[in-house]
């Protein structure tokens, strides 16, 4: 970067700042719709109580509504799924990338009790 012209040098200085704002709003709007989809999720739960496990039909209106809840639910994880999806794949390339070589460690043990030899 220090070859670039100073002006070239701000515009990358002020385009890398952005980019890191778009990605902490982007990671909130995550955390956020999963927040959301956490809470309906709940509501949904509660509605399933007002199911006939014996007569279904009976319970058109609960089940049209945890219909749509369900739909909402997924709606609104979309984000965050996507986006822990784009990470695990980041995350598994890096480490394809960077295979772990093998490591040898040798340990030499010497009784300290022994006086060392005299140095000539």
């Amino acid at each position: 970067m220090a070859a670039l012209p100073v002006s070239a040098q701000i515009s990358a200085v002020n385009l890398a700042a952005k980019l890191r704002s778009i990605s902490q709003h982007v990671a909130s709007a995550a955390e956020n719709g999963a927040m959301v989809a956490h809470r309906l999720s709940g509501v949904m739960l509660q509605q399933v109580e007002h199911v006939d496990d014996a007569e279904p039909e009976k319970s058109i209106d609960a089940l049209r509504r945890i219909g749509a809840l369900s739909k909402l639910v997924n709606d609104t994880s979309q984000l965050s799924i996507n986006l822990l999806s784009a990470n695990k794949d980041m995350a598994k390339r890096a480490a394809e990338d960077e295979p772990v070589l093998p490591v040898q460690i040798t340990v030499q043990v010497e009784d300290a009790s022994a006086p060392e030899p005299a140095a000539e």
